[in-house]
C-alpha cells in the first residue's frame, strides 16, 4: 500500500500514522437540515486508475446514512468540491422546504 502526506508527496505509512489523526479533517459543515457534509485527507489512494485520490468529501444525512461521495487527487481540489456539495445538498432541500 503507498500512503500519502496531505500534499501528495509519498511517504512511509509510520509518518501517515503520525499525522494522520492530526491533519485529517480539511471541512465539515452541518447544515440546518441535518445534513453534514465532511471532507476528510485520507493518505491512502482511493482511485482504481489516474492521480491518487487521497481526500474524500461524504454526505450523511441525520442517521448517518451515506448520500453522496465525492474524492480529489488534491487539498485545492478537495475544497471545491466540499462547497460543492454544500451548494448542491442546500439547494436540494431548499426546493423541497427545508433549509433557507
Amino acid at each position: 500500500m503507498i500512503y500519502y502526506k496531505r500534499d501528495g508527496t509519498v511517504c512511509t505509512a509510520e509518518t501517515w500514522a503520525k499525522d494522520f489523526d492530526k491533519n485529517r479533517i480539511v471541512r465539515q459543515k452541518l447544515l440546518k437540515n441535518g445534513i453534514i457534509v465532511s471532507t476528510v485527507f485520507l493518505g491512502i489512494n482511493h482511485s482504481f486508475c489516474g492521480l491518487p485520490l487521497i481526500f474524500e468529501t461524504m454526505i450523511f444525512d441525520r442517521t448517518r446514512t451515506e448520500l453522496d461521495i465525492g474524492r480529489y487527487a488534491t487539498e485545492q481540489e478537495a475544497i471545491k468540491g466540499h462547497n460543492k456539495y454544500v451548494r448542491k445538498w442546500k439547494k436540494i432541500f431548499t426546493k423541497k422546504g427545508g433549509e433557507k
